[in-house]
């Protein structure tokens, strides 16, 4: 049991080596890779008081590194698939600025104008931009304003 606690905190520093992760996240690939629940759940609880683990933390980190590529809602969901609890998804994506959003909204929407033919229908760019993750709101006001320009 010992060697396996070992072999199991030896994984997860390679995992925690390539990215921060989520307790929950790191625990499923824990339990993936063929250790038992309770060896998981040690490994995890040496980890989370080793401060290795804490998903205020990561949840932060993963907005700071995902949010100039996805907006608020599809950041949510990225979170909860990471197993982030609701409460701290809340509290972390309402620090930010609603004008960033917008802003960039605006530069995905104008990459994808220029990259194409110089021109994109409304309701093709709004699709685009809400599968990014991007609220109705966002999308109307980008649509809007590169309608006003006609970039």
């Amino acid at each position: 049991m010992k060697s396996e606690i070992d072999q199991a905190r030896l994984f997860a520093y390679k995992l925690l080596n390539y990215r921060p992760r989520a307790e929950r996240e790191l625990q499923r690939r824990l339990e993936q890779k063929g250790y038992s629940q309770e060896v998981a759940e040690i490994t995890i609880n040496n980890l989370k008081r080793l401060g290795y683990i804490e998903d205020r933390a990561f949840a932060r980190y993963w907005v700071k590194v995902r949010f100039g590529k996805k907006g608020c809602f599809a950041l949510r969901q990225e979170l909860l698939g990471k197993g982030i609890d609701a409460a701290i998804i809340n509290e972390i994506l309402a620090e930010l600025d609603p004008e960033a959003e917008y802003n960039c909204a605006l530069n995905i929407a104008e990459k994808k104008i220029k990259h194409g033919d110089g021109s994109c229908p409304y309701s093709r760019l709004a699709s685009f931009l809400g599968r990014r993750g991007f609220s109705c709101e966002v999308i109307y006001k980008v649509c809007q304003a590169l309608d006003r320009r006609e970039v």
